[in-house]
């Protein structure tokens, strides 16, 4: 699976991982017991770098990576859907996703590095800025 994106909802007591080999997300419960949560490719889901539980409402904010786009993708947990995904078009120019951090007040920031590298933002007034 090779994980590299690691969030635990206190709520559910689960570990989440982001594979950046199967694009997937998997949960994993204290017991060891684990199933996905994010299907392999789903919603265009690519390489998962980094991982964050809203401590609002305790969904999942993950990024993404693939050819076709980056972006953060924002699942409902412990079902899965998707709730929203926020992306760059890869073709016209490279991105890379990396990390990001997701604050009481709904806002996620996300380095990113192509040919201008930026850190990002989203709030729930704004769509994207950089």
């Amino acid at each position: 699976m090779f994980p590299e994106g690691i969030a635990y909802s206190p709520r559910e007591k689960q570990f989440l991982l982001g594979s950046m080999l199967k694009h997937k997300i998997v949960a994993c419960s204290i017991a060891a017991v684990c199933q996905t949560l994010v299907s392999e490719g789903r919603d265009g889901l690519g390489q998962v770098l980094g991982l964050r539980i809203s401590p609002g409402d305790e969904s999942l904010w993950a990024t993404s990576n693939s050819a076709e786009e980056s972006g953060l993708f924002h699942y409902s947990v412990p079902s899965g859907k998707l709730i929203r995904k926020y992306t760059l078009d890869g073709k016209a120019a490279p991105h890379l996703f990396n990390d990001l951090v997701a604050g009481p007040a709904a806002t996620c920031l996300s380095p990113t590095r192509g040919p201008r590298p930026s850190t990002g933002y989203l709030t729930r007034r704004t769509v994207w800025r950089s």
